[in-house]
């Protein structure tokens, strides 16, 4: 799921539960990044997302591109 919160990043959306940002994730597939190397880099860091919560914030985002 995907929120925002104004005291969590500034109100940017984000994964639920953390500091992840949609942009976040965009701008790591864009840079080659896949699924399972975000889910390691954010277990490294101490956070806990998965393949679903990264499907997600990618359909956010396309969700807010087709309402513009």
């Amino acid at each position: 799921m995907i929120v925002t919160d104004p005291d969590i990043q500034g109100g940017i959306p984000t994964i639920k539960g953390t500091r992840i940002t949609v942009l976040e994730i965009l701008q790591a597939l864009e840079g080659g990044f896949t699924f399972r190397d975000i889910v390691e880099r954010a277990d490294y860091a101490g956070t806990k997302i998965n393949s679903i919560q990264i499907k997600e914030a990618i359909e956010y985002a396309c969700g807010r591109l087709m309402t513009k």
